[in-house]
């Protein structure tokens, strides 16, 4: 495992009308980089509380991560959920995340409309948060060069989901 790279911690929290203020996690950054809201409200469908702090334990949220200087920009889906998948993903390899064991899958699929498809890589990592109860997955997506995912991926290693 590299070094840890400087990273700037974004407080992502939800605001709900039925579940009022949630917290999601601490999401890490590489420096440089900036967080956006992305095209839909996140989702909340279910709340539980541990060690004092209320959680979001089933939602889904969006965000745009991008690199102003470089230009390199990724679509950012969070997916939290009481419980992992039966099933890992193929190709899903090791991976650590602020101590949790987690798995980290880089897969490419063909996105758009026909004749005008294209490549887009996801870097996903997910892991299991037994302190607060939740298995939580980071989806990055987009057309970041690989030194681009790189970053992300180890920045991730710093996220802080309790």
């Amino acid at each position: 495992m590299s070094e840890p790279i400087e990273v700037i911690l974004h407080e992502i929290r939800l605001r709900n009308l039925v579940f009022g203020s949630l917290r999601l996690l601490r999401l890490a950054l590489p420096a440089g980089w900036e967080l956006e809201k992305g095209l839909a409200p996140p989702e909340v469908s279910a709340t539980h509380e541990r060690g004092g702090q209320r959680w979001a334990v089933t939602a889904r949220a969006w965000y745009v991560v991008y690199h102003p200087a470089h230009r390199w920009a990724a679509e950012l889906t969070i997916r939290i959920a009481p419980s992992p998948p039966k099933r890992s993903p193929n190709g899903a390899k090791p991976f650590q995340v602020n101590g949790h064991p987690a798995t980290v899958r880089v897969h490419q699929k063909r996105r758009g409309l026909p004749l005008r498809r294209h490549t887009v890589t996801f870097l996903t990592i997910a892991w299991t948060c037994p302190h607060t109860d939740r298995y939580i997955e980071l989806e990055y997506s987009g057309w970041c060069p690989e030194e681009g995912f790189t970053a992300l991926r180890q920045a991730t290693t710093q996220v802080a989901c309790h």
